[in-house]
């Protein structure tokens, strides 16, 4: 069946590179993603239980509605006789790029609020050694014994991180940009998790990648080739700060692991070469186990992913709804509690109103990533970004349990029409002078 899977997913990429003219689009980004998940947990290096025939066809089933809303949402798109070709972001205009420096300047100071508490608060406990105890720190936050800081306020350095992306795009490297990506490493030590890394490394690359191959066609002052190379290796070498914290943080987060009868041979020799092989390995596969064992007896509970926001924030206000943080453990044989997207949307709606919001899914993705590809504002940016890591990550979990999707996408939209709003003035002005 795996093969199958694999060809399915090569159909669907090269379909993907023509209707979307790009090599990484809404699409392409699913199968890839995919793909690489499944064939990890084939090649078991972990002995991970055999994919049942209702796995692999929930799999497929559930892709093909994905694809399907990515297909109506370009369509939506294209039926929109209105839209202006005018491309808002790449509007040469010091204005343009002073308003984006002060949107990501004030967002990380809102961000730095939240970081000083959470730091502060880390630091009380376990001295400046962080990094060295991020296990102690990851069982206290499960436990939750550690006291809560200032929260929300953190998650606005996701909006900071894609302007960042786009601000390096369009006006080269600043010094600004290292403050969001500073902020979201200091930001996540507390935890000693590491979803803020990859999230704030994600979101600051994914413009870069959507803008690709769109240089051509801008009004644009192009830098020199020896000066585009060292911009280039300035932005690589700030998104490996998050990159090389992320690692160090598995690494630390790793040394606990011993063998066990799970491994296959090939798993215990690349364990005795680093620890960490493992971790990461059970990071990527263990999900589609969670998935597969989950399906042999699904549970309900309403919303209680997609929803868990939306219900923490009524409980601050004095409702009492039963919310789960932490999912349900399985085993696999390993231990593991996130099991896809799509456990949780069929935990949250049952198959059939899954199938609806993987295809709502795909349409928002696809047509925010369509829009932003021709006109470039950024709204459809900030979405397109937020979507492209849900579908990124949706082997994992979904994503859109997490406050800090939502947060980004409400300050990111609000931020952007600003942006949006100014730069459309003027352009407009700019038109009537020429006129």
């Amino acid at each position: 069946m795996i093969y199958a899977y694999i060809f399915i997913n090569i159909l669907y990429t090269m379909f993907s590179m023509k209707f979307y003219k790009a090599k990484i689009n809404p699409i392409s980004l699913y199968s890839i993603v995919w793909t690489a998940i499944v064939v990890l947990y084939e090649l078991k290096l972990i002995y991970y239980y055999e994919l049942t025939a209702t796995t692999w066809m929930v799999l497929i089933f559930f892709q093909l509605a994905y694809n399907l809303g990515c297909i109506f949402g370009k369509k939506r798109y294209c039926s929109k006789n209105n839209i202006s070709s005018e491309q808002i972001i790449s509007s040469v205009n010091t204005k343009n790029e002073r308003d984006l420096r002060i949107t990501i300047l004030i967002l990380s100071v809102l961000t730095s609020i939240s970081v000083i508490s959470n730091l502060s608060i880390a630091i009380k406990t376990y001295g400046f050694k962080l990094l060295a105890s991020t296990n102690q720190l990851y069982s206290a936050r499960l436990a939750g014994d550690i006291e809560a800081g200032i929260p929300y306020l953190g998650a606005l350095v996701y909006p900071a991180l894609i302007y960042s992306g786009v601000y390096f795009t369009n006006f080269g490297f600043n010094k600004i940009i290292l403050l969001p990506i500073l902020l979201s490493v200091l930001g996540e030590l507390k935890s000693g998790g590491r979803f803020g890394f990859v999230f704030g490394a994600f979101l600051l690359l994914i413009p870069l990648i959507f803008k690709r191959g769109r240089m051509k066609n801008k009004i644009i002052m192009k830098p020199k080739a020896k000066n585009k190379i060292s911009q280039n290796v300035k932005i690589i070498l700030s998104a490996s700060i998050i990159i090389i914290v992320f690692f160090i943080v598995t690494k630390n987060r790793s040394t606990w692991i011993t063998y066990n009868p799970y491994m296959s041979p090939l798993m215990i020799k690349l364990v005795e070469v680093s620890p960490s092989i493992y971790k990461n390995y059970s990071y990527f596969a263990s999900p589609l186990g969670v998935l597969n064992e989950f399906l042999k007896n699904p549970t309900f509970n309403f919303g209680g992913h997609t929803f868990l926001t939306i219900y923490n924030f009524l409980n601050k206000l004095g409702a009492d709804i039963p919310v789960n943080q932490y999912q349900t453990f399985y085993y696999v044989p390993v231990s593991c509690n996130v099991g896809t997207y799509i456990r949780e949307l069929v935990e949250d709606f049952t198959i059939p109103l899954a199938f609806v919001v993987t295809f709502a899914t795909g349409f928002i993705f696809s047509y925010n990533y369509s829009l932003f590809r021709k006109k470039e504002s950024y709204v459809n940016l900030i979405w397109a970004s937020t979507f492209a890591f849900v579908i990124f990550f949706s082997f994992y979990m979904w994503q859109l349990r997490s406050s800090s999707m939502w947060i980004t996408l409400v300050a990111g939209t609000i931020s952007g029409y600003i942006l949006d709003r100014n730069s459309r003035m003027r352009l407009k002005k700019l038109k009537s002078n020429l006129w």
